[in-house]
């Protein structure tokens, strides 16, 4: 992920950027923003923090003197991290949770910060990669998480189901999986496009007596509403067990 975000910020000339990565890939040294040591970071805006929580107290330590500190650790709260990293104020250290969709530019991105304004510019930094959301709460990262991290493989869960469900039905996997993609992509971006509630088009696909009824009665026998507000809730936990640990 943090070798998606400087790519993308590669893409701009607005800011200087430095990457260091204890183990680089050749596209981030052939990027012509790799430096050798990490104290080089020290004297940038802001460093962004794109290692696993595990690394985090080997990173901290060569840190102290950092500016500011946008971090992107699943579970890891503001206040951990500024206790780790000598020097810095809790003021100075934001929080995002960006997602998959990164990869193509449209990731679905939290923002946290107890200094707005920080929080702000970070926003317009990671719009580099999607839209970004400034959350009021660090508490508020828990179910945008469960949401828009954890999302995706719910997505893909359900496009695979459907596509799965048309080659029972005779058609072939990769028609049926193009099909499905293009179905979600098309009804999310209605959503977007005319903010209607959900259940607006809902019911005006569903004609009386016909196929779309029929489909959507046996899915409540399966209790998916249900099924999926719970694996939203399982995973807004498992996150704060995870920031408890």
């Amino acid at each position: 992920m943090g070798g998606t975000i400087v790519q993308r910020l590669l893409k701009s000339r607005s800011w200087t950027i430095k990457a260091y990565d204890a183990q680089p890939d050749p596209e981030l040294t052939d990027s012509g923003c790799y430096v050798n040591d990490i104290e080089s970071l020290l004297g940038c805006d802001l460093v962004l923090l794109a290692v696993k929580p595990a690394d985090f107290n080997v990173v901290a330590r060569n840190l102290t003197g950092a500016k500011a500190v946008l971090s992107i650790m699943a579970g890891v709260p503001v206040a951990t991290i500024s206790a780790q990293i000598q020097g810095l104020a809790e003021s100075a250290v934001v929080r995002a949770m960006p997602n998959l969709g990164a990869l193509i530019g449209k990731s679905t991105t939290g923002v946290f910060s107890l200094n707005a304004a920080l929080a702000q510019e970070c926003a317009g930094l990671l719009q580099a990669i999607g839209s970004t959301h400034v959350l009021q709460k660090e508490d508020d990262l828990h179910a945008f998480t469960a949401l828009c991290g954890s999302g995706p493989a719910y997505a893909f869960a359900f496009i695979q189901a459907l596509a799965e469900g048309a080659v029972q039905s005779g058609l072939p996997y990769d028609q049926a999986l193009q099909l499905a993609a293009e179905m979600t992509l098309s009804s999310s971006e209605l959503l977007l496009t005319t903010r209607e509630h959900p259940s607006v088009w809902r019911n005006r696909v569903t004609s009386p007596g016909g196929t779309t009824i029929a489909g959507l009665a046996r899915l409540e026998r399966g209790r998916l509403h249900a099924s999926v507000m719970d694996a939203i809730d399982a995973a807004t936990n498992r996150s704060q067990q995870l920031s408890k640990s």
